[in-house]
This record gives C-alpha cells, sequence and structure tokens, in this order.
C-alpha cells in the first residue's frame, strides 16, 4: 500500500517537475504572472522572468497592504520536485536486491 502511495506521489511530482520546466523555459522568452487569494485576506503573487520566480506575500493589516517579495531559481525548485522519485526508485531497487540471510524469494528448481 505504501508503495503504490509512493507511486502515486512520484508521478505526481514528475508532472510538477515537468510544468515547472515549462514555466523555466517561458520565463526567458515571456513573463507569466499569476495570484492566489484575495487582498482582504492572505494573497500570494507568482511572477516568472529570467529563470527566477518572485513570490510575494500580501497581507492585509488593519486596512494597510503590507507584502514581502522572495526570489528563487526555478532550476532549483524543479529539481527539488525529483527528490520524491528518487527515493520511490531506490525503494523499488532495494526491494530487487538480495537481502543477506535470506533466501532468496523465488529459489527456481533443484539441482543436483
Amino acid at each position: 500500500m505504501l508503495r503504490r502511495i509512493l507511486a502515486g506521489l512520484a508521478i505526481l511530482s514528475l508532472v510538477v517537475g515537468a510544468a515547472l520546466l515549462i514555466f523555466w523555459w517561458r520565463s526567458y522568452h515571456h513573463t507569466d504572472h499569476f495570484a492566489v487569494g484575495s487582498f482582504q485576506t492572505n494573497r500570494t503573487e507568482f511572477t516568472t522572468h529570467a529563470g527566477n520566480v518572485m513570490v510575494s506575500r500580501s497581507q492585509s493589516v488593519g486596512g494597510m497592504i503590507l507584502t514581502q517579495s522572495s526570489f528563487y531559481p526555478i532550476r532549483q525548485i524543479a529539481s527539488g520536485s525529483l527528490v520524491i522519485p528518487a527515493f520511490w526508485l531506490a525503494i523499488t531497487i532495494r526491494a530487487k536486491l538480495p537481502r543477506p540471510g535470506r533466501p532468496p524469494k523465488n529459489p527456481g528448481p533443484l539441482r543436483k
């Protein structure tokens, strides 16, 4: 059960990584801008340009809007999305290797 969940997360992570690589490529030709939330509560804006993403967090405090911005390279974020598929690959390879001190699962026919 846990392997199936990890395999699903690995596939989802690869899809997210592919989408991030598309945004990385587009950032050198276009400026993409999208936001989540509203100014009445909390708002997060993402802007891509020249291989970087600027994340701006805005919140309304007493009628004033406070904004904090951070820059991240898209390459770093996309490579971080490969962590879960790497765990899945390591677990899959480890499951196929023989265990010391245990007989193999399929010993095959006995030879004399």
